[in-house]
């Protein structure tokens, strides 16, 4: 850990988070099972402009996001609370959306190829 920075530890000194960083070491993972749909899946969060209730901040700032609510009816990990959400949490299914992108570009490219050799 660098000077400055905050972790949080297991009850076997174990750090679990490091500021904005969590343990990704398949060792302390059980249960391993791949994401399916993600692309589905990333297709149902709704994304918005808003702007927080003065109470909340006066500057009336408008901003982008996303909703707990409709995060946690697509992806319930991601939203610890009914009114959190852990956008870090939403990049593993970005990131196999990607990868489902991609093996459906492979495929249309392959397909446009042979079409032109026709």
């Amino acid at each position: 850990m660098n000077n400055g920075d905050l972790a949080i530890f297991s009850g076997t000194g174990t750090i679990l988070w490091e500021s904005g960083t969590g343990v990704s070491d398949a060792r302390l993972k059980t249960n391993i099972v791949p994401i399916e749909g993600s692309l589905d899946k990333l297709s149902k969060i709704k994304c918005f402009y808003y702007k927080y209730d003065k109470s909340i901040d006066p500057t009336e700032r408008r901003r982008i996001g996303v909703s707990a609510e409709n995060i946690c009816s697509v992806f319930k990990e991601a939203a610890p609370s009914a009114d959190r959400v852990n956008l870090e949490r939403l990049v593993p299914l970005i990131v196999n959306a990607i990868k489902e992108l991609k093996v459906e570009n492979d495929l249309l490219e392959r397909e446009i190829s042979r079409l032109e050799q026709v």
